[in-house]
């Protein structure tokens, strides 16, 4: 039920409401939440280790070739790489996320 004209909001409510509809993680500040933090932080560095930002924007997805130690990486939402046209990123997932620690990488395409 929305609010009267006038009448205080409490935005906690919304954004609650928000999370759970897109499955989102909530954390309660009210409580030591110390081991919430280790999870929010784990979560940032992984993402940042498999997921690169490419300096142009590529002309066609189709041109992108992702290669990890020169092994050609797919295109492949499970186990390959994502591109994220939003963003103009390559994230890498399941197996080929697996090769990057250590390793060299190379993509390339047409701009």
């Amino acid at each position: 039920m929305a609010p009267a004209a006038g009448q205080i909001q409490y935005y906690p409510e919304r954004y609650l409401k928000a999370a759970q509809i897109l499955n989102a993680q909530t954390f309660d500040i009210a409580r030591n939440f110390s081991s919430d933090l280790l999870t929010i932080s784990s979560g940032m560095v992984q993402q940042a280790t498999r997921e690169f930002t490419l300096t142009k924007r590529p002309s066609s997805v189709s041109s992108l070739i992702v290669k990890i130690n020169d092994q050609v990486i797919s295109a492949d939402a499970v186990n390959g790489y994502i591109y994220h046209s939003d963003r103009n990123t390559i994230e890498f997932v399941g197996a080929a996320a697996a090769l990057l620690p250590g390793s060299e990488l190379k993509i390339s395409y047409q701009i």
